[in-house]
């Protein structure tokens, strides 16, 4: 690979490891500016970033592991949500499918935030240990 190649891959990849955070912090200034509603705002812009946190996470572990998690991702988060499903079911008695989507939406935040906290530093240890 090309020292061109080398460099704007490892520039993609640095701004995808950083994207997250910077999502957050636009999504919720742009919603105190045109939003009339502060009710809700960090609950919206934690929302927004979940999907770019699942990519920080997935490039993220692919450059300095080398494993491809993407199927893992996607079935932790379907089993989730069958189980807040059943559990919503077992509670309520009724399935109510937009509410455990969003709290497993919200989960995943919480699970995602953790790894991406512990995973970026695991890898500034790795680097200054080199």
């Amino acid at each position: 690979m090309s020292g061109k190649m080398t460099a704007l891959l490892i520039q993609i990849a640095a701004t995808l490891i950083t994207l997250p955070v910077i999502v957050i912090v636009l999504s919720y200034l742009l919603q105190m500016i045109w939003s009339g509603r502060k009710r809700g705002m960090v609950k919206r812009s934690l929302d927004v970033s979940v999907p770019f946190f699942a990519a920080a996470i997935y490039f993220g572990v692919l450059e300095f592991l080398g494993l491809d998690i993407l199927f893992w991702m996607i079935a932790v988060f379907l089993t989730s949500l069958g189980l807040l499903l059943f559990i919503h079911w077992r509670l309520f008695d009724e399935v109510d499918v937009k509410k455990s989507l969003l709290m497993a939406w919200r989960l995943h935040f919480l699970l995602y935030f953790g790894v991406y906290l512990g995973l970026l530093i695991s890898e500034v240890i790795y680097t200054v240990m080199q």
